[in-house]
């Protein structure tokens, strides 16, 4: 349950907040490396971002780097949403091991669970 808990108030809400800000996918951001979120070189106000994977997408340089800004409400702060996700899971023990930014491990589970995996064709009956 306490996993559950996490993920509730913080994974999810995150990734949320992390989709509606890139205009995004929900799977796009579940592929999400933490790799691809840094420091900007030319405004140190704000982070930078690539989503690496699009169904759209079929050369890297279609995925140029993107700036994430702050908000002045908490509620859609990205920013803040990022840093209190992830100080949360590395001081619960996660976030550490793998590449993800937001998945346990490999992340299989969490890229099945946003629809980017998985071996069930929904159109086999039709």
């Amino acid at each position: 349950q306490g996993t559950q808990d996490f993920d509730k108030r913080y994974r999810y809400p995150t990734m949320i907040k992390t989709q509606f800000h890139f205009i995004s996918r929900g799977d796009d951001i579940a592929h999400m490396k933490k790799e691809n979120i840094e420091a900007s070189s030319e405004h140190p106000w704000t982070l930078t971002g690539r989503l690496r994977w699009s169904k759209n997408v079929t050369e890297e340089r279609d995925c140029p780097k993107q700036i994430i800004l702050g908000a002045a409400d908490p509620q859609y702060c990205v920013m803040l949403a990022l840093a209190i996700f992830e100080e949360s899971w590395i001081e619960n023990g996660g976030g550490l091991e793998g590449p993800w930014l937001f998945c346990d491990g490999d992340g299989t589970e969490l890229i099945e669970l946003a629809g980017g995996g998985g071996d069930n064709d929904d159109n086999d009956n039709e």
